[in-house]
């Protein structure tokens, strides 16, 4: 039985590649297995072909294998001889592919420890809750909760990763414009639209996920130690003097109280803004739990 591996976008389109090349015109005469599903992933990333191998069900016909006589096997072997000192054999070597099932995915991803989930060190919550001077408050602050992305040996200009942010934008049917403000250490793509509320998305989720996309691939592409934002308007201003609004509400209410708080789960620069905030009042302490992306505060109060 004959068998080979063939790829293509589709799986349709890899047998009838392999139909086409064993001879073979109906589907039925050979097994199908199927390696790898294809994937069509998202503006060119993540995409996969189609992988299967075909194994014909055709049987080789062997022919019948005379006796023979001593003089027939002097020159059988002589011709032999003489074929194998002419030719030499060809080796055919099919490509090896390696096919990873869900469950091995699964077995290779580390189980996260239980010190995952306690609260951050002193050190953390003293970088997080590092004051900023009021007249120039910390708008763009970075996510230090994230690691730094290792740069890519190909690398782009800033213009790149906004003509990517547009064409996100454009395949969910919203039509934007993009200015990058740089400032060396810190990159600012601001989105011009019609339709900000589309761009920003219900808590701010959807150009939080651009800003991570473009964080990603300006660490990657362009400079690897630079913070990253995404605005559209003033939304990042307007959000900033709400969080620090909710902070101080929240501090009176611990203060007066003397109880504990816990905040619905927020970006990691959102944090950072809620901690600035809450740094000045001396008898209120707060640290950061759970995992991204349902890491929350906790406010309490202390003597």
């Amino acid at each position: 039985m004959e068998t080979k591996i063939y790829e293509a976008k589709t799986i349709d389109e890899a047998i009838q590649k392999g139909l086409k090349d064993l001879n073979l015109t109906d589907q039925n005469e050979v097994e199908v297995t199927i390696v790898q599903e294809p994937r069509k992933g998202f503006l060119g990333l993540g995409e996969k072909k189609a992988i299967i191998q075909l194994s014909s069900k055709k049987p080789v016909e062997v022919a019948p294998v005379e006796p023979k006589t001593e003089e027939t096997m002097t020159a059988t072997e002589s011709n032999a001889e003489a074929t194998e000192a002419a030719v030499e054999p060809e080796v055919e070597v099919s490509p090896a592919v390696e096919e990873t099932t869900e469950e091995e995915i699964t077995q290779k991803v580390e189980t996260p420890s239980q010190a995952d989930a306690k609260p951050e060190t002193e050190k953390e919550i003293a970088k997080e809750a590092t004051p900023k001077s009021p007249s120039n408050p910390d708008i763009f602050g970075s996510d230090d909760d994230d690691d730094e992305e290792e740069q890519s040996e190909q690398t782009y200009d800033v213009d790149w990763v906004a003509h990517y942010i547009i064409d996100v934008m454009k395949n969910y049917l919203v039509d934007v414009s993009v200015d990058v403000e740089d400032n060396d250490d810190l990159i600012i793509y601001h989105i011009n639209t019609d339709k900000p509320g589309l761009v920003i998305g219900k808590h701010g989720k959807i150009i939080n996920a651009l800003e991570v996309l473009a964080q990603v691939l300006t660490h990657r592409h362009v400079r690897s130690r630079v913070r990253v934002a995404l605005n559209v308007g003033d939304y990042r201003e307007r959000r900033h003097h709400i969080l620090e609004n909710l902070a101080e509400r929240i501090a009176d209410d611990v203060t007066m109280n003397q109880n504990t708080e816990y905040l619905d789960p927020l970006p990691a620069r959102e944090r950072k803004i809620v901690h600035q905030t809450l740094a000045k009042y001396q008898h209120i302490q707060t640290h950061s739990e759970g995992r991204e992306p349902r890491r929350y505060l906790v406010v309490s109060y202390k003597d």
